[in-house]
Parts: C-alpha cells; sequence; structure tokens
C-alpha cells in the first residue's frame, strides 16, 4: 500500500510538472523571454502529456515568434517545426477548442502567415542568391499549400508560381534532382505565366545534355513553345533536337516555319543560313537535296544581309559560302568535258560568286577589324576571312591586296 501510494504521488508531481512547463513556457512568452519559452514548451512536449493540443498550439505560437526575429536562413526549420506543431494540435481531439482558447483568433491565419512568411523569407534569400536556403523555404511554402488544398481551403493543387520558383533556386543551386522534380511537375501539368518558359528550357536542355534523350527533350521543347512560340532559346534547344536526332527535314522546317508566320527576326535569317552553311559546306550532309537546299542559303543569308548590311557575321558566312560555291564551280570546270559555250557559261559563273565573296569578306574584316575588342569566335571568323581574302585575291592575280592582307594576318 506505501509502495502504491508513493507512487501516486510521483505520478500526480510528474504530472504538475509537465502542466507547469506549459505555464512557465506561457510565462516566459509573456515577458517576451522566447528562448526560455522555446526550451519550456519542448521539456512540455518531451513528457508523456504531448498529447495535450494546448502544448502543440503553444510550440506554434512561440516558434512562429522565434522565427519572426531570427535571420531568413536561421528561421527556416524553426518555422518550419512551428507549421508542424500547428497541425499536429489542431489534429488532436478538442483540437481546434485550444487554438481558439491560445490564440484567439481564426486558425487559418495562423497557417496563412506561415505561407506568407516562407515566401518572403525565400524571396528574399533568392535575391540575396542564398539559393540552398530560398529553396528550403519555397518547399516549407508548398508544404502549406499542399495543407491548404488537403482540407479544401484552396481548390488549386498546382501552386505554379512557388513549384516554379522551387525549381528555379534548385537549378541555381546546382541541386539537380530538385530541379528536376519541380520542372516536371510544371512542365507535365502544362503550366503557363511569367517566367516559366525558363523551366521549359531547362527541362529541353537537361534532358538533351545530360540524359541524351532527345525525345523527352523535344516533348518539354514543344510543350513551351506551344505557350512562349517566339521564345528564342526554346526555338534553339528544339533545333538542336532535332539535328542531334538527325531529322534534317524538321530541323530546316522549323525555320521555314518562322519565316512563314511573318514573324522571323534578323536572327531567324542569320542562324538558318548558318545552320545551311554548315550542312552544305561544313558537315557536307546533303545529298539529294544539295541543289535546293544552296538555293535556300543565299535566299536567306540576302534577306539577314538587307535586314543589317552592316552585320560583320551575316558577310562572313555569306562571303565564305560564295567562296565555297566558287570552288565547287572552279572543280566541276576542271573536270567537265561539256561544250566550250557551257564551260564559258560555269567560268562566268564562278568568276562572279568569286567577285561575291570578295566583296562581303572585305566588308566582314572591315567590320571585325574596327571593333576595339573581339570574342574568341569573332576573333576565328576574323582571321578566316583574311586567310580567305588572300586565296581570292592570289586567284584574281590582284597582288597588292594580296600582300597588304597577308601583313594584316602578320600582326594577328
Amino acid at each position: 500500500m506505501k509502495k502504491l501510494f508513493a507512487l501516486l504521488i510521483t505520478t500526480a508531481v510528474y504530472s504538475s510538472v509537465t502542466a507547469q512547463d506549459i505555464k512557465t513556457a506561457e510565462t516566459y512568452f509573456t515577458n517576451k523571454e522566447y528562448d526560455k519559452a522555446k526550451t519550456a514548451i519542448d521539456n512540455a512536449l518531451n513528457g508523456n502529456f504531448n498529447s495535450d493540443p494546448r502544448a502543440w498550439i503553444w510550440k506554434h505560437k512561440i516558434y512562429q515568434t522565434v522565427g519572426k526575429t531570427a535571420s531568413p536562413a536561421a528561421a527556416t526549420a524553426i518555422l518550419f517545426s512551428g507549421f508542424e506543431a500547428l497541425k499536429k494540435g489542431i489534429s488532436l481531439p478538442k483540437g481546434d477548442e485550444a487554438a481558439i482558447l491560445v490564440l484567439g483568433l481564426n486558425i487559418n491565419e495562423g497557417f496563412n502567415n506561415y505561407y506568407i512568411t516562407f515566401i518572403n523569407n525565400g524571396s528574399a534569400l533568392m535575391n540575396a542568391e542564398d539559393n540552398s536556403n530560398a529553396l528550403a523555404n519555397f518547399k516549407n511554402a508548398l508544404a502549406v499549400s499542399a495543407y491548404f488544398y488537403e482540407k479544401k481551403l484552396i481548390t488549386t493543387e498546382l501552386d505554379t508560381m512557388l513549384t516554379f520558383y522551387a525549381g528555379y533556386t534548385a537549378m541555381k543551386a546546382d541541386k539537380i534532382n530538385d530541379a528536376v522534380y519541380y520542372f516536371k511537375k510544371i512542365g507535365d501539368a502544362g503550366a503557363y505565366g511569367t517566367d516559366l518558359q525558363i523551366a521549359y528550357g531547362w527541362l529541353c536542355n537537361y534532358y538533351l545534355t545530360d540524359k541524351k534523350d532527345a525525345a523527352t527533350a523535344r516533348l518539354y521543347c514543344e510543350k513551351g513553345l506551344k505557350f512562349y512560340a517566339s521564345d528564342e532559346y526554346l526555338r534553339s534547344k528544339k533545333n538542336e533536337v532535332e539535328r542531334v536526332s538527325g531529322n534534317m527535314n524538321a530541323f530546316f522546317n522549323s525555320y521555314e516555319d518562322v519565316i512563314a508566320s511573318g514573324k522571323a527576326t534578323f536572327t531567324d535569317y542569320l542562324s538558318y543560313g548558318a545552320e545551311l552553311y554548315d550542312y552544305l559546306y561544313v558537315d557536307n550532309k546533303a545529298t539529294t537535296d544539295k541543289a535546293v537546299r544552296q538555293t535556300r542559303l543565299f535566299e536567306v543569308l540576302s534577306k539577314a544581309y538587307e535586314l543589317k548590311p552592316g552585320s560583320a557575321e551575316t558577310n562572313y558566312i555569306l562571303g565564305m559560302s560564295h567562296t565555297s560555291n566558287a570552288l565547287e564551280l572552279d572543280t566541276e570546270l576542271k573536270k567537265t568535258t561539256a561544250p566550250e559555250a557551257q564551260k564559258s557559261k560555269m567560268k562566268t559563273e564562278r568568276d562572279a560568286s568569286v567577285q561575291k565573296s570578295i566583296t562581303h569578306l572585305e566588308i566582314a574584316t572591315s567590320l571585325y577589324g574596327a571593333k576595339t575588342s573581339l570574342a574568341a569566335n569573332d576573333k576565328n571568323h576574323y582571321k578566316t576571312s583574311l586567310q580567305q581574302l588572300v586565296n581570292l585575291y592570289k586567284f584574281t592575280a590582284n597582288k597588292e591586296k594580296q600582300a597588304a592582307t597577308e601583313e594584316k594576318l602578320k600582326g594577328l
């Protein structure tokens, strides 16, 4: 009997201590001694009375307050613990009553405060380029959003912009798995909104470059282009997909579609011309379609030149295209057994291509040479233009210009 009595006393004392911990936490909180309040409420919940919804609601109230005074990065885990505590508290029997008693406000307002704080902290961290901690906050905001949806407080399951920012900060933080996860949620849902083309472009590039999966890359490029038809990055990635797949008709048709739409820009014509040049004269992939592609090459490059005659790159590609055409004609002329009249016509055509090449390469070298600094690619084009001009001047027996150009080459 004495042992039983002692046990009852011990139990009563323990219950009193645990209950006192909640009261102690409340007292510390009222006195604005928030760190002590946090320790006290943790002690209360470590006891056998953690089924008391009041303790969990108090943990939320204390942790939310502590989190609001911490830096955005330090607050992340504290605030999420507070959010989980509020969920736990109202899920217990009489949890709603305890929440109203402790908080004295609408329960949903407490959840909404977490949602807004996580977004604000995530945005501040993202702007400070602390992308890892920004991602953690956006993940927490998404957890709150998911809870809202589960409780039927909102009707939209996918929080598009939050999901985008989670993917974006993951991308910036080199957290590839997270970036894929969040961007795929957007891409698979066919989401559309400000800046979401970044997600589609990133997915297209990821599957093309990292996963070597052209089919999936094409899927996301096409989804993105459905909403962002004029996005140059998406279009370039779609073209790259087709090139890698060896589907050259689809590749070139993508440029033709833009031209047919009436929305083609100088860049579209120049890029198309550059691709045709590589196809015809660098990769030498043209077979049965060579004549058609050559005709189209000069058409699109001429349009690019018309739109921007002062473009060094346009003049460079035009000059090199005419040189390549002249070389082919010269080779054919040396082999042909055609009648003299036909040979004369071929010679005239060859010489015309030579002169056109000289004209455009001279413009290109003048434009490149006038720049105070050149990117690596432009330096290569400048040097190649000069080398090609030396050959052309030699072919046309223009010794004066040949010598002057050779001097320029020595100075590079």
